[in-house]
């Protein structure tokens, strides 16, 4: 398997549908697209979440948003956790200085871009409650 290009998956990620000004939820798991061995034998991901999050940015431009599931195993906090259990790219996002997080750990969402704060401020205090985000 071969480095996964940003050209590469731009094009695919359009193929998709995904637009300009999109707010999309990106659910990944990066182990999926393979490894490789460099020339020094090292042993890296074929798609890495800089490459990706790079990609969804050039294609979503300065008024997309990305949201990822940030699912920790704190039920509840009154401040955003960053410690996440979903993945590399929800980790990736989640420590962005200008990611956006919700309170709720089990239903925990981060964000990104023009409408992040918005999407985060409308935070769930129990999984059981009746009120819509």
């Amino acid at each position: 398997m071969t480095v996964i290009s940003e050209k590469t998956l731009i094009q695919k990620l359009k193929y998709l549908g995904i637009e300009r000004n999109d707010v999309v939820y990106v659910h990944s798991d990066l182990f999926q697209f393979g490894f490789f061995k460099d020339s020094t034998e090292s042993i890296s991901l074929c798609l890495n979440q800089d490459t990706l999050f790079r990609s969804l940015m050039e294609i979503l431009g300065e008024n997309g948003t990305i949201c990822i599931p940030a699912f920790t195993s704190v039920w509840y906090s009154k401040t955003p956790i960053k410690n996440i259990n979903t993945g590399l790219f929800s980790k990736y996002i989640a420590q962005l200085p200008e990611s956006k997080k919700t309170r709720h750990g089990m239903l925990s969402i981060a964000s990104i871009g023009k409408f992040a704060k918005d999407i985060c401020s409308k935070s769930l205090i129990s999984s059981f409650t009746r009120q819509p985000m």
